[in-house]
């Protein structure tokens, strides 16, 4: 008997590979799309910038500290970043 029509079949496989970092030609270098900004060393002030900019180091001169070097939140927090997050997967290999 005569059909019209065509029929495959596959099978679908998947690999994973780890690499470790010495294994990489070149360092993976993140840039924000803004400069730190320096934050005032007044703690309501840096406060006032919550939910914005995130305190990452502080300005000292000598033992005074000036103020605090931020970004904003979504460059510091790889968790809103791309939707990444910062738990390990189960399928992670431990070393």
């Amino acid at each position: 008997e005569q059909v019209i029509g065509w029929i495959s079949a596959g099978t679908v496989t998947q690999q994973r590979i780890y690499i470790s970092r010495s294994q990489v030609p070149t360092q993976y270098v993140f840039q924000c799309e803004a400069a730190d900004t320096l934050l005032p060393p007044d703690t309501d002030l840096v406060r006032n910038f919550a939910g914005v900019y995130v305190p990452v180091y502080s300005k000292n001169l000598g033992q005074t500290i000036v103020g605090y070097w931020s970004n904003y939140v979504t460059c510091v927090d790889c968790r809103l970043f791309n939707g990444g997050v910062n738990k390990k997967p189960v399928w992670w290999p431990i070393n």
